[in-house]
């Protein structure tokens, strides 16, 4: 049941009947507006029931920007460990580099492959452990 986004929503009582708008005429509570069942004689005052809503929406925001920080607060801490470990291997690829004799240090020796190869597997193993 889809309903038009511009057209105000209608309140409903709890045994299932729309509640009306209408307008206390009581000296005490003169103008005052509320909302009542027509079925069941169940009401409430319109600027309570809008204070309780504007108290909801207010619960409902702080919880989402709280969830949202929490989320973030992960995020970061997440990749702070993946940029730590980017750091250890790109410490190792130092290292392996250096134990290669000079002469086989360039791109085509077998040992700066297996370095690249080893690396490239750590990452992809990082990469798809989140």
């Amino acid at each position: 049941m889809e309903r038009d986004p511009t057209e105000a929503p209608e309140l409903y009582c709890a045994c299932g009947n729309r509640l009306r708008s209408q307008v206390s005429r009581t000296p005490r509570n003169y103008l005052r507006r509320y909302y009542a069942c027509r079925v069941c004689h169940t009401w409430i005052w319109e600027d309570v029931l809008y204070r309780f809503v504007e108290a909801m929406v207010f619960y409902t925001h702080s919880s989402t920007i709280s969830r949202l920080q929490d989320e973030l607060n992960e995020a970061r801490i997440s990749l702070a460990e993946k940029d730590s470990k980017i750091d250890n291997l790109e410490r190792i690829l130092e290292e392996c580099g250096g134990s290669c004799s000079q002469d086989t240090r360039s791109k085509n020796s077998l040992c700066y492959f297996v370095c690249k190869i080893a690396i490239l597997l750590a990452l992809a193993a990082l990469w798809f452990a989140y």
